[in-house]
């Protein structure tokens, strides 16, 4: 994730201030990107490191502790931890693993739950009646043009 500009930091800060935690990241984003006129990837970009601009109490020391912590307890993303502890991504996956984390298992993404999450409820297995179906119409034959018929002829 590239450091972005200050002055772009501060805007967004000023917009996700207007939102109080309980909203969804998705809302907040979404305002930065029409607010902005900017990319969804750049308004992204922007609420992670803008959050610690609008609340300070969001910033923590980089130490390897306080990631693992960020991580397995609050469920954040790597590019959140970064922008919190103002270091790089990769910096936050090493201070992780220095602090005992496993990367593997710490793994956050799109198609699978946190580990500590309460697993999703079963769907039934249940087989529905199958509906009956109409029989499909025939479509009518076309009707054959001079050249097909001409050429047919011995």
């Amino acid at each position: 994730m590239a450091k972005l500009d200050e002055s772009l930091i501060q805007k967004a800060a000023k917009i996700v201030a207007k939102f109080d935690g309980d909203d969804k990241d998705a809302d907040v984003y979404k305002a930065i990107e029409s607010g902005m006129k900017v990319g969804r990837n750049t308004a992204i970009q922007l609420m992670y490191y803008a959050e610690p601009v609008a609340d300070p109490s969001l910033k923590f020391k980089a130490t390897g502790a306080n990631v693992k912590k960020a991580r397995d307890q609050q469920n954040l993303r790597w590019e959140r931890i970064a922008a919190r502890a103002d270091i790089s991504i990769n910096s936050a996956r090493q201070m992780y693993e220095e602090a005992g984390g496993d990367l593997d298992e710490s793994y956050i993404g799109r198609g699978k739950r946190p580990p500590n999450a309460p697993a999703e409820p079963k769907k039934s297995s249940a087989k529905k009646p199958a509906a009956k179906k109409t029989p499909a119409k025939k479509t009518p034959a076309k009707n054959r043009t001079r050249a097909q018929l001409v050429s047919r002829r011995p």
